[in-house]
Formats: structure tokens, sequence, C-alpha cells
């Protein structure tokens, strides 16, 4: 955007963050060598700028000036991180009679950070923060279609049905025109005309129409320029004829106002387009030395939380818990450490699928309950459990139930975030799924269930789309992330008639959690589980 020039030094703030650390920022570590400001080289689209997390890259330049054929950064320009030039040269700054908005590296070519789901609940309103501005760069420009930095490129002979041509190329880079769009050039070609006594002159023009179309916000067209009507075997001699009309017929200025104009207004009045996206959540949870803890609406967490602190008799009596129970615990937990794991790491072997690499699931998660210090465990959108939820009866109902409560959300108040700066989201009150142990002996659940079974909270990303024409609104789920504590607590033990001791390695897992991790608590730690779905199109 028009303001001071950044330059090398320049610095630039990030909202991103690598877990539980923020990015913070720091300085542009790069620019045009050839061009300074104040002694310093300036900074472009595509420049490198220092971060706590990866690289940094400008994403954002001020069109009317072009350093190197790339433009100009400004105090304001945007960042592929989500971050913001914050610095500039106060005594040289750009701008134009008429307001310029900067332009947009294409989205292609932008290299967005991935953002995990533990940098999303550990900072989640810096994230927000650095989402938006990244959906700015993603947007299409808004405003009047411009052309801007036409170059010639190069320029070669060919040789075609005994004509010599001059081939040469066009590029133009392109502002709030949509890619797979055609522009036409109109470009003055000089002709010269020769008398009667062999004099030629310059004095008319021909007027030459270029059509290429736009891909990653830049149009080239390729033009072939035909000398005087000579046969081939006189291409030598008359090479220097040819090069003059050329480079006459390349210092001429296209004209940029001959564009193909996209669709009708009526045509793009009948369509949706999005008013409204965001975040919806169910559950209460809490970041602590970087890991995800599961807790209810008074902050406080449940028993399966707790880890080697060796429950009393009269403790485990008072929670619910049998006779038979905690005779069953004290037999259980005399057993050998190693029994106990072998046990547990089988139970979650048995009720995996082949598909995930015969049982490495359940494999890979009785590993890190042994060893994995209480971090966050993740099933990817790739990932079987992942599949599972997606494809079952009771997420699709859970879906179609939150977009209903969504939309009504939004026809009642016109927003469904009522303020998306605070680190806080609309609460949903659609019930979230249940997996129950029963479910775990279906082949299509049978992962979900053992693994995951009560799901505690849910992160879902919405898009509210408005007809133009008809007002009619619908709601779509791009993505759902739902969270579930894998830990052993008083059930899993058996209280309160719950019969799951009877489920094989439950116990084993409560003796090694309350029990068998005393001299080495990050042993045999809970944590929690994350699933991330895309919802299937259907």
């Amino acid at each position: 955007m028009p303001g001071p020039v950044a330059t090398v030094g320049s610095m630039h703030v990030c909202p991103m963050c690598s877990g539980t650390t923020p990015h913070v920022g720091g300085p542009i570590a790069q620019g045009e060598t050839n061009v300074l400001a104040n002694g310093k080289p300036v900074a472009t689209i595509g420049s490198m700028c220092t971060c706590v997390g990866p690289p940094d890259t400008i994403a954002q330049g001020f069109p009317n000036i072009l350093i190197n054929g790339k433009p100009v950064a400004c105090l304001g320009d945007l960042t592929a991180h989500g971050g913001t030039i914050t610095a500039g040269e106060a005594n040289i700054i750009v701008g134009s009679a008429a307001p310029v908005p900067s332009v947009n590296m294409p989205v292609n070519k932008i290299p967005f950070p991935k953002i995990s789901i533990v940098d999303r609940l550990a900072h989640n309103s810096k994230i927000k923060e650095a989402e938006e501005n990244q959906e700015k760069l993603k947007e299409e420009e808004q405003g009047e279609p411009r052309i801007y930095n036409l170059q010639w490129l190069k320029e070669k002979n060919i040789i075609r049905k005994s004509k010599v041509l001059k081939e040469v190329t066009l590029r133009a880079y392109v502002y709030n025109i949509p890619d797979g769009e055609s522009i036409t050039f109109k470009v003055k070609k000089p002709v010269e005309t020769t008398d009667e006594n062999g004099s030629t002159t310059t004095n008319e023009e021909e007027v030459v129409e270029l059509t290429g179309t736009v891909q990653d916000k830049k149009v080239e067209v390729t033009w072939e320029v035909e000398d005087a009507s000579e046969e081939k075997e006189s291409t030598n001699n008359e090479g220097s004829n040819s090069n003059s009309n050329t480079k006459e017929a390349c210092n001429s200025t296209p004209s940029p106002s001959n564009l193909i104009v996209p669709a009708s207004e009526e045509e793009k009045k009948d369509r949706f387009v999005e008013v409204e996206k965001g975040e919806v959540k169910k559950g209460s949870w809490i970041i602590e030395e970087g890991n995800t803890i599961i807790v209810n609406r008074n902050g406080n967490r449940a028993y399966d939380w707790e880890y080697a602190d060796v429950p009393s008799e009269a403790k485990m009596k008072k929670n619910g818990m049998s006779d038979h129970d905690i005779f069953n615990v004290k037999l259980t937990k005399s057993y050998p450490e190693a029994y106990l794991k072998a046990e547990m790491k089988v139970t979650l072997w048995l009720f995996s699928d082949l598909e995930d690499g015969f049982g490495e699931n359940g494999i890979q998660l009785a590993n890190h309950f042994f060893s994995g210090g209480g971090k966050d465990f993740e099933f990817n959108q790739n990932s079987n459990p992942s599949k599972e939820i997606r494809d079952s009866k009771r997420f699709k109902s859970f879906l179609s139930s939150l977009k209903k409560e969504l939309k009504e959300k939004y026809n009642k108040d016109g927003v469904i975030d009522n303020d998306s700066t605070k680190n806080t989201s609309y609460k949903i009150k659609t019930s979230l799924p249940y997996y129950g142990v029963s479910s775990s002996l279906n082949p299509n659940m049978n992962e979900a269930a053992t693994f995951i079974g009560g799901i505690q909270g849910c992160l879902a990303k919405y898009r509210v789309l408005k007809n133009e024409k008809t007002n009619e609104v619908k709601v779509e789920i791009d993505r759902v992330i739902f969270l579930d504590t894998f830990g052993a607590g008083w059930e899993d033990g058996g209280a309160n008639g719950m019969a799951k001791q009877w489920v094989p390695g439950l116990v084993a897992m409560f003796c090694l959690q309350h029990f068998k991790n005393v001299n080495n608590p990050e042993k045999y730690r809970p944590f929690t589980v994350f699933v991330d779905i895309k919802p299937s199109e259907s």
C-alpha cells in the first residue's frame, strides 16, 4: 500500500506461532541490491523476512513502482505468515494521485505456513489474526481491473512459409483479473512506405491485436512480426531492415484498455457469496506446558487427567469402586510393568485395522501413552479413525444439526461470531457424536470407538453463504476437529458399575497411569487425542 518504502532492516510483526512459541517477527533480510534507499536495498514482493519461526516472505507490494519488475514493498503490506510490515523509510514515500491498492503474489506462489492443532489451541486469537490476513492474500482483489509492468521479453528469428519472422513475447502483470480470463492488447506497429524515387518513410501505423490468457496474475503473448516480403535465401541481406521494424514495434506502448469483461451483472447476482466465516467450538480446554488439557466448564479436570497419584482403597471406594473392583486393581498392579504394557498394547493392536499398517495406529497410541510425556496426539485427515468418523451416520447427523443451528443463529442475529477479535468462539449447542464400547466391535467404527469413544470437545470451521438474488442462506462446514482424553479414570477401574474393567487392557492402563509411574511421572501420562476431519462433499 502507499506509504514509506520498506528496506532491508525494516521491521515486520508476525502473529503466527509454533506450538506455544510466538513468532513475533523481525527485520526484512532481503532486498534489491541494485536499488538503494538511504543506503539500504529496497524490499519488494518476494523479499524474505527474519522470523522466530520459519522465514517469512513479503506477499504484497505497490504496483505503480517496480524494481527489477517487482512491486515495491511499503509500510502496511502483508507477509505470507499473515504479518505486517511496520516500518519503512520515513523520507521516501510512494503514492499516487488516485488511491491504488496493493497487489498480491499469486496464491500458488505464497509459502503459507502450516497451522497445527496445537498452534490453534495455544494462541487462538493470534492464529485468527494470521488466518484473516492470509485470507486477504487469497481473496481476489477488488476494484478496477488494471495491467502493469509491461515487458518485451525476448526476440528470435523463425522461418515460416519462406517468410522471415521476428517472434517477440509481451508479458504484463494484472490486478483484479482472475486466472482464465482473456486480455486483448492493441499494439501500434509502424508501417514503412516507399515512394517512386525509392525514399522510405514511416508515417503510418498498423494496429495489431494480441490476445492472451491470464495465469498466476500475469499474461504472456507471443507476437510474430513479419519482415519485408523476402525469400528465405535473402534473410541475411535484409536482416538490418527487419530489426529496425521489430525494435520500433517493441518500443510502442500496448494499450491495456481492451479487456474482455467477465460475466454480466445479472449473472453475478444469481450466485452464493461468502458473507462470514470463522470457528465455533464445544467443550473447554487449557494449554499447560504446551500440552492441551481438557477441563469442565469450571476449569477443573477429571480424574482421568491425574497420574502417579497412588489412590488409597478409601478413595477408590469413595469414587464408586466396589470391593471386587478394588481387589481386581490390587491384583493387576502386582503384575510386572512389562506385562501390563504388553496387555494394553495387544488390546489396542487387536482393535486396529489392517489397512492402517497392520495395527500401526493402536501401537503408536500405546507407545505415546508409555513415553510421550503427555504431549498431544493427532490423527490427521488421512488417518483411519478420521475416515471412520467422517463416514459414520452419527457424524453426518451431527453435521446436519450443526449447520441447522448455525443457519438459525445467522438468520436471527445476522452474524454467528459476534466478536471474532476476542479469544473466544461461539459455543455450539449441538450434541457431539458418541462412539461407545459396543461400536468397537463394528469393523467400520472399531478404531474410532476404541481410540476416541466419547468425544469431549470440538472445533469446527464454517462459512456462511448468501444468494445475492434470493437472500437464501446456507452454511458449509469445511473442517472439524474432535478432542478426547486418552487416560484412565475411575470407570476404567470399574467404578459405578460401568463394567469397563472387563474390557481387556483398561485395568492395566489404570494401574500404569496411577501406580506404576511414581518414581518416573513422565511415564504413562494421559494426553489429548485430536481427530482432524474434512467432511465429505456429499
